[in-house]
């Protein structure tokens, strides 16, 4: 079974069983998902997020029973120059709970 978050599941909690799939889809400004155990839920593929100006989307397979956080944050190419923008930067984060049952 494969579950799929964005934008709108911020804060919130997803459960999987080993061998599901989490696919998240967040805007082009955010930077490729972070994965607190990969040993728990691993990353399989992750393209676009920020600088690409394409939409960020990740999916992660589920391994190991136990507690994960996913996590993300915006990014934006002015906050990088010499006199950076005053953009606010917007943080991303799913817990995950890969149940054996």
């Amino acid at each position: 079974m494969d579950v799929v978050v964005g934008q709108e599941d911020d804060g919130r909690h997803a459960r999987l069983r080993p061998g599901h799939r989490l696919r998240v889809e967040l805007d082009g400004d955010h930077r490729p998902v972070t994965v607190s155990d990969a040993a728990l839920l691993e990353p399989l593929r992750i393209t676009g997020g920020y600088a690409t100006g394409q939409p960020m989307i990740a999916v992660l397979t589920a391994i190991s029973p136990g507690e994960v956080l996913v996590s993300s944050s915006t990014d934006f190419e002015c906050l990088h120059d010499t006199m950076p923008c005053a953009l606010p930067q917007a943080e991303w984060a799913l817990s995950v709970t890969v149940a054996a049952d």
